[in-house]
């Protein structure tokens, strides 16, 4: 019989407080035209967030990902 090991790896991935998101999408809001914070900004949003910096950047990939409206066409 084989064990399947993959699944006692996986990390269980949690959704981040809504105050946290709340910091993140007003800062995201504000700047909307250049959403792509400098790294003084991202230690500002460390310190009231209490989020990692891969966090904070991966925050920002996701909510410009989100933002945008899919460009590409399909054919059917």
């Amino acid at each position: 019989m084989e064990v399947d090991r993959s699944r006692s790896t996986k990390r269980k991935r949690g959704n981040l407080p809504k105050h946290v998101t709340d910091v993140l999408r007003q800062w995201f809001e504000e700047h909307e035209s250049h959403p792509y914070p400098t790294e003084e900004e991202k230690q500002m949003l460390i310190h009231r967030t209490g989020l990692l910096m891969s966090q904070i950047s991966n925050w920002f990939i996701n909510a410009r990902r989100r933002r945008v409206p899919n460009t590409s066409c399909r054919r059917d």
